[in-house]
């Protein structure tokens, strides 16, 4: 069998694009029988930033890249981003199909530099709030985040 690191993101915010809302991150990493987990919060970022920001700290954590990476997403924006429009997004300097600015650029840039610097990466999208091992440990640790940010 193929040795490969299983990653699981999620990101949330309650009260999303409110200033106040509580946001966080959480990714999982197993590799064999390794694991790490992670979660952190803050106060005013949106869903999607924290979804994208649960990526960004999971590759950052994985020192190795040159395994093979499963990554685990319930983010239809996240995955659709970096498998699909920033292709468009980096060719057209960065504006969207409504010749708008993109939104989260730089952290789409980082996402970016971060996925080119992986070897093999495969995104795999996952129901949310489905009976999903990782993805229900991932929201659970958003949850315990949000929930002990004073």
């Amino acid at each position: 069998m193929e040795k490969v690191i299983i990653v699981y993101t999620d990101g949330g915010a309650r009260g999303n694009g409110q200033e106040d809302c509580k946001s966080a991150w959480a990714y999982t990493l197993s590799y064999g029988q390794h694991y790490k987990e992670d979660a952190k919060a803050c106060y005013g970022a949106t869903n999607n930033q924290m979804e994208m920001t649960a990526i960004i700290k999971a590759l950052e954590a994985i020192k190795n890249k040159a395994i093979p990476i499963r990554l685990h997403s319930d983010s239809a924006y996240c995955i659709n981003g970096i498998t699909s429009w920033i292709h468009n997004w980096k060719k057209k300097g960065w504006v969207n199909s409504k010749k708008e600015p993109v939104e989260n650029k730089e952290l789409w840039i980082k996402m970016d530099r971060l996925v080119s610097e992986c070897v093999d990466i495969q995104f795999i999208k996952v129901k949310g709030h489905a009976d999903v091992a990782g993805n229900i440990r991932v929201d659970a640790l958003v949850n315990k985040a949000m929930d002990e940010l004073n």
